[in-house]
């Protein structure tokens, strides 16, 4: 997420070790992909802190329909699937091993994303915040997404009749 510069200073008097970019991200392998990850440092309500916010762009680059994790069942068997069980995904995020608020930003759905045409985002904070005597340092950001997949394939058969006599 970090990436080193040089004598770039912050509103400290101290040289800053690195920079706050957005990612853009490539072939992960499954059928649903993070895209890209926009980083924005926001002021928290305590003067001394920083708030982390990640907004999180992920894609069904596959050719199947994404079905929310708990509705897999469902799609496996005869049960009917509602519109509400597609294009839904759940979404956790970690900073420094502690656990982000993930919502839509423009309704609380607790972490679940809804994909529209083939996309979706979400918006994930560390509403606690880091505190600005911790200074700048890099950290992993893990994302998982929990969701269940369906891709039907479908043939032409012919039935011949086997002809006793």
């Amino acid at each position: 997420i970090r990436e080193p510069t040089r004598r770039k200073r912050s509103l400290k008097k101290r040289d800053k070790t690195c920079e706050a970019n957005d990612l853009r991200l490539s072939s992960q392998g499954a059928p649903v992909a993070v895209d890209e990850i926009e980083v924005k440092m926001l002021p928290h309500t305590d003067e001394n802190k920083i708030k982390p916010q990640f907004i999180i762009h992920a894609k069904n680059r596959g050719d199947g329909e994404v079905i929310r994790e708990d509705s897999v069942e469902k799609a496996c068997s005869s049960a009917p699937l509602s519109f509400d069980d597609y294009n839904r995904i759940t979404v956790k995020a970690f900073l420094s091993d502690k656990q982000m608020d993930c919502d839509l930003a423009s309704e609380s759905n607790d972490g679940e994303m809804r994909l529209t045409d083939k996309e979706g985002d979400i918006v994930c904070v560390l509403e606690e915040g880091i505190g600005e005597e911790k200074g700048t340092y890099s950290t992993p950001l893990v994302v998982l997404l929990d969701y269940g997949y369906t891709h039907s394939i479908s043939s032409s058969v012919t039935i011949k009749k086997i002809l006793t006599h």
